[in-house]
């Protein structure tokens, strides 16, 4: 049998890392085997990337594209699809929806779609779980952080319009999405995610079955 797949998205500090903490230890009293993935990944190339991103000026959109899809192929051939096989569940922290969404801006969501079927074979989350709030709660946290960089140091503008594109990206695949409030407290957050889980896999008493997932 296999494990599934789910994947987090949303903009910056929407609390896609808490929430997938709270979601693992949940599983994990559910009887699931969890394991937990994040993008850009701890592949080198992925790692490289990341810290790209958090040093430097970040390279030109398309050419961001495409890197961060060569480090999605590595990942899902190296751990997302094994750990699947494996009958674990895999809470990622990002995939292809942020590509799409962010790059977005300036490189058409067809291209971008185009070379994840091509270069990733099409593979995607079972769930993927939106984490959606509104700008003004995305820049009040952000603030809240301190220093901004890369993304996160763009104008309240430039972030209304990426959740734009994050919802459009949930109405367009209405099957995969599950769009969740996260204006609200962690908690309020947290128990959203487990219903919609619930009612989704039937989860509840102890995690027993196990889902397809697309294999490489």
């Amino acid at each position: 049998m296999a494990g599934k797949f789910l994947s987090f998205e949303g903009g910056d500090a929407v609390g896609k890392s808490t929430q997938i903490r709270h979601l693992a230890r949940w599983l994990e009293g559910e009887g699931a085997s969890v394991l937990l993935a994040r993008e850009p990944s701890d592949s080198p190339l992925g790692a490289a990337l990341r810290r790209r991103m958090m040093h430097a000026p970040l390279p030109a959109p398309r050419l961001q594209a495409l890197l961060f899809t060569a480090a999605r192929r590595q990942h899902i051939a190296e751990t997302i699809a094994p750990a699947c096989a494996r009958a674990q569940w895999v809470l990622c922290d990002r995939f292809c929806d942020s590509t799409f969404a962010y790059q977005g801006e300036e490189v058409a969501l067809a291209v971008l779609q185009q070379w994840h079927r091509r270069f990733c074979r099409g593979f995607l989350p079972d769930c993927t779980i939106l984490l959606d709030a509104p700008s003004a709660v995305t820049m009040r946290r952000l603030a809240a952080r301190g220093k901004r960089r890369g993304f996160d140091a763009r104008a309240e503008a430039w972030h209304r319009a990426l959740r734009q594109r994050f919802l459009a990206l949930a109405q367009q695949s209405p099957r995969r999405f599950v769009c969740v409030d996260a204006s609200v407290s962690e908690a309020a957050t947290a128990r959203q995610i487990r219903r919609a889980l619930q009612s989704r896999f039937r989860l509840g008493q102890k995690h027993a079955r196990q889902a397809a997932t697309p294999r490489l």
